[in-house]
């Protein structure tokens, strides 16, 4: 009998699926390739612009119509996807994202007519848009809560890599072709990369028989509650402080984050820095920023870790885990503006080019840090059927960011100056670095109050 049992066991016993670690990097891997290329797909016109302002195929005019209109697109698509990730698949929204962006870039690299390339740019901004929401999904169902943080960094840094390696290589495509060899190369290998995705990508552990990495939101009264309204939701976002401080602070970092593209400008035209240096600042600044994202994401995840190893509740809410991340963010932001403030207004002609490289790659890390961290707590920050909506809601703050950084500074710069337009950017991020401070003193009272009551 111990034979024929023996037997079935082996018979009925079926092939041990890969450990779940290894899983993971392959589906952060993937995720950051494709992450890369949706990104490259995005820049791959800015990265060309002065090639293809001496072609003479557009003027400047026509080449800023042409890219606020996909930044258009962009914004409302990120938003959008940000909303509805939550109830449809994001892997079907990221192979659209690939084979619609391949098909659109190569269809802008060779039409002639300005009304068919605005609206070429504005589909491929909504495409586009819907990549880092559906991406984020993914990675979270897969990653750990206790890895969540280094795995939004490693993705985040996608966008470093793009601007180290991408740019590059369309400069010199640009060179040896045209412009167009520069778009169109991204689009090729986003339309290449869409089968493979479609295959080998599963958005939860749950598709390949594993078992998920996050746990189902419990009430905490243990009784099942009513299904909330849309209006509801969004009413507990609007009155949920550290979703508010969160939004406001990615506004500002990220309105820093964008105006550093003016740096290489301003050095020129006060420091005395040539063109070639002001790319090796550029290059120096999304070095750091890889670092940074790194780093900070590594440190929130410790922070997250030793917060929740600390807590003595067996099931610790999430703003116990937010309050250390928020002190990631404070401290980040502090040496941003000391670094932004050291370039700006304390440097001078007379340093050396090592010197305003190394700046360059000390605010990239303390730049970029922070927006790796802040989207981790506006998804963390809010109920699990919420989760992207919040970040949705943040990412729209952060585009209003973008925005300001554009026009308005500019425009402020002519007036007033750089050293002005750079201080009051400066001044912004520390006016929500105290805003969080005091949303992280409110936390700390909190839990006090509740362990008193509790003891």
């Amino acid at each position: 009998t111990k034979l024929i049992l023996c037997s079935k066991q082996k018979m009925t016993k079926s092939p041990t699926p890969p450990p779940l670690p290894r899983i993971q990097i392959l589906m952060v891997a993937a995720l950051f390739l494709g992450y890369f290329l949706l990104f490259w797909a995005r820049k791959a016109l800015t990265f060309v612009i002065p090639f293809v302002l001496s072609a003479g195929d557009m003027s400047q005019s026509e080449l800023g119509l042409l890219l606020s209109w996909q930044q258009a697109g962009y914004t409302v698509s990120k938003f959008i996807a940000g909303l509805v990730v939550d109830r449809v698949s994001p892997k079907a929204l990221l192979s659209g994202a690939f084979g619609l962006s391949g098909i659109v870039g190569l269809t802008l690299a060779a039409t002639e007519s300005l009304a068919l390339r605005c609206v070429l740019m504005i589909a491929s901004g909504i495409v586009i848009g819907v990549a880092w929401p559906s991406t984020v999904k993914i990675a979270k169902a897969w990653v750990a809560p206790f890895a969540f943080g280094t795995a939004w960094a490693v993705l985040s840094t996608a966008m470093n890599a793009c601007g180290i390696v991408g740019a590059p290589l369309s400069v010199q495509l640009s060179i040896d072709y045209s412009w167009r060899a520069s778009v169109q190369l991204p689009s090729v290998c986003c339309l290449a990369f869409c089968l493979p995705f479609v295959l080998l990508i599963a958005s939860e552990p749950s598709v390949v028989q594993l078992s998920s990495q996050t746990k189902p939101e419990q009430p905490d009264d243990g009784k099942s509650k009513p299904k909330s309204s849309w209006l509801t939701d969004w009413l507990q976002l609007l009155t949920d402080p550290v979703c508010l401080s969160c939004s406001l602070g990615y506004m500002s970092v990220n309105a820093c984050r964008y105006s550093v593209d003016w740096l290489p400008v301003f050095l020129s035209e006060s420091r005395n820095l040539t063109p070639t240096d002001g790319a090796a600042f550029t290059s120096c600044l999304q070095a750091g920023g890889i670092v940074g994202s790194l780093t900070a994401g590594l440190l929130a995840d410790a922070a997250f870790a030793a917060a929740s190893s600390s807590s003595a509740s067996s099931s610790p809410r999430r703003w116990q885990f937010n309050q250390p991340r928020l002190l990631v963010i404070c401290c980040f932001n502090l040496l941003c503006v000391a670094f932004l403030h050291t370039i700006v207004s304390l440097s001078n002609p007379d340093w050396p080019v090592v010197a305003y490289q190394a700046l360059g790659f000390c605010l990239g890390v303390c730049l970029f840090g922070p927006v790796a961290v802040y989207g981790v707590i506006a998804t963390e920050s809010a109920p699990t059927r919420l989760a992207f909506t919040s970040h949705a809601f943040c990412a729209l703050f952060a585009n209003v960011g973008a925005m300001v950084s554009g026009y308005p500074l500019g425009l402020a710069a002519s007036k007033f100056g750089w050293p002005a337009s750079v201080v009051a950017l400066e001044f912004w991020v520390l006016v929500t670095t105290v805003g969080h401070a005091i949303v992280l003193q409110r936390i700390s009272l909190s839990a006090k109050e509740k362990q008193l009551k509790a003891d």
